[in-house]
């Protein structure tokens, strides 16, 4: 009974601390919008189902690979410091919600990079380059080289 009760006031408090917005700008550089659509890639479990887009009748299946879904509500969970993003879609009369930024992440959801203009690809390449120079991949010498390669082209 302790069990139920302390799952029922989760489940409450979690629904108390949830908002909609109108719109988000995820990780991969595109502001999603409600009515917009979500292009889907492919899905990043062992059978190619998805992992991160699910129903209450479980994850979505294969053969949605490359589909366009419109969102129909996007749900902003907060909870301490943790901030989920939840869009809701529909097809056939299922209700799926995709966790956003993980789908994002496993190429769930395409792009699954962020976007790169043309002014801020060196900056970013030499960003990445420094960050594997102080991580220890990079030597001095490596990091100099394709420094200059970036630089020159």
């Amino acid at each position: 009974m302790k069990k139920l009760l302390l799952l029922i006031f989760l489940l409450v408090s979690a629904h108390c601390f949830a908002q909609d917005t109108a719109y988000y700008k995820a990780t991969n550089g595109i502001t999603y919008k409600i009515y917009g659509e979500v292009k889907l890639g492919k899905g990043a479990g062992g059978n190619g189902d998805f992992v991160f887009v699910q129903s209450n009748l479980g994850v979505m299946n294969r053969l949605y690979n490359g589909a366009s879904l419109k969102i129909r509500s996007i749900d902003v969970f907060k909870t301490g410091s943790t901030e989920k993003i939840l869009f809701v879609v529909r097809d056939r009369g299922v209700k799926y919600e995709i966790a956003i930024e993980d789908a994002i992440d496993a190429c769930e959801v395409i792009p699954c990079s962020p976007i790169q203009n043309s002014t801020g690809g060196v900056a970013d390449e030499l960003m990445k380059l420094k960050k594997l120079l102080d991580a220890g991949v990079l030597t001095q010498a490596e990091f100099d080289a394709e420094k200059k390669k970036l630089l020159t082209n």
